[in-house]
């Protein structure tokens, strides 16, 4: 039992190397002035559900950007919100500087309505490149001008971004701030590897012609959730070598952590049910392998306090497992300015074990609520 733990956690602990090794072979992004033949021409998309208390950060963002303001327009759908999300953007489209339309759903108990505002979005879109965030983020003031340098110089048929939390004051918010920066460095090294995975839709750009070529979301649009990997995967298959990640730090967007469990839950339940839809059968093994990793700590863990394995062994075991995992964890957070979240790493690693079982099992169930909602 020993050989074999040890030969599937020297498996893990490889491919966290490789994991680092690609992180470092994504250059970080050297803007240059804009040529006259190329003038930006950008649509930002933010779908809404229910972001009175949010969005009008968002939209100040926007009109700070270094970006002229004649280069970008901004298309808010609103998903039916049950506050005053809609009487604040009619408010703010009066005062705003630059191009804002404000756009509301006309179906009502839509399979996938986040898809369903895109599309729409995109379809009324001015833009060369369309640009999607969500609604409760914030983005910095070179944002988009970063993303319009780096899609023409790159010629880039995706471009995903990092996404970090912010304003984290329990610790249950750093412990997600951590556990969410993993997802964030191991998709955009994946990326790097030829292997998308991984994407966050709150940071995420493409041509409108690339989401036109691909289809959008035919195919997937009866997938409630996926909007923004659905998509990478479509695209990395017919532009192979053409999506990247941006390492930039005025390219990284923030939101805020879930303030309690129900929330969590339901939001990494929606994040774990599409992995049975995903086509490439290498991110399935991938999942699947991740969960037997995990799976298989517990078992020896539990096997040694039986008194049936080594306890000393197993403490070599999860040694190897936390150092690799904590120098990986540790180069992320800090390209996401979260350094002092390093003191967490060891915490989440602790209880990563049984989340990862947890959602690995629960996911299979058919409903999650989200922003008021049972989606399937």
């Amino acid at each position: 039992m020993f050989i074999t733990i040890s030969i599937i956690l020297l498996i893990y602990g490889f491919f966290n190397i490789l994991l680092i090794f690609y992180w470092y072979l994504i250059p970080v992004f050297k803007i240059t002035d804009f040529s006259q033949a190329s003038e930006p021409r950008i649509s930002v998309i933010i779908p809404v559900r229910n972001e009175a208390a949010n969005i009008l950060y968002l939209l100040e963002d926007l009109n700070l950007q270094s970006l002229d303001k004649k280069y970008f327009e901004v298309i808010v759908v609103d998903d039916f919100s049950e506050d005053e999300t809609f009487s604040l953007l009619l408010s703010f489209q009066k005062t705003v500087l630059y191009s804002l339309k404000i756009i509301s759903l006309q179906e009502r108990n839509l399979i996938s309505p986040k898809k369903k505002a895109i599309s729409e979005a995109v379809q009324v879109a001015q833009g060369e490149l369309i640009v999607t965030t969500d609604g409760d983020c914030r983005v910095k003031k070179e944002w988009l001008e970063v993303l319009w340098k780096f899609y023409k110089k790159k010629d880039a048929r995706l471009i995903s971004g990092a996404v970090t939390f912010e304003q984290e004051k329990t610790l249950f918010e750093k412990m997600q701030t951590v556990e969410f920066a993993s997802l964030i460095g191991s998709g955009a090294a994946c990326l790097r590897m030829g292997f998308p995975n991984m994407c966050n839709g709150a940071n995420l750009a493409y041509p409108k012609t690339a989401f036109l070529e691909v289809g959008g979301y035919q195919g997937v649009d009866r997938i409630a959730s996926g909007d923004d990997e659905f998509l990478l995967h479509k695209i990395a298959r017919k532009y192979p070598g053409q999506v990247f990640f941006l390492k930039h730090s005025q390219n990284i967007v923030s939101t805020y952590a879930k303030l309690n469990w129900a929330e969590f839950f339901n939001q990494r339940k929606r994040w774990s049910s599409k992995w049975k839809y995903y086509q490439d059968k290498r991110i399935k093994i991938l999942a699947f392998f991740i969960f037997v990793v995990n799976c298989v700590l517990l078992a020896s863990l539990g096997l040694a306090v039986l008194g049936f394995y080594s306890f000393e062994r197993f403490l070599i075991h999860l040694l190897i497992k936390f150092l690799i995992e904590f120098t990986f964890l540790g180069i992320i957070l800090a390209y996401l300015d979260k350094k002092k979240f390093i003191l967490y790493i060891p915490l989440v690693q602790l209880v990563y074990p049984l989340y990862v079982m947890f959602f690995g099992l629960v996911a299979q169930g058919k409903s999650y609520s989200w922003k008021g909602r049972t989606l399937k």
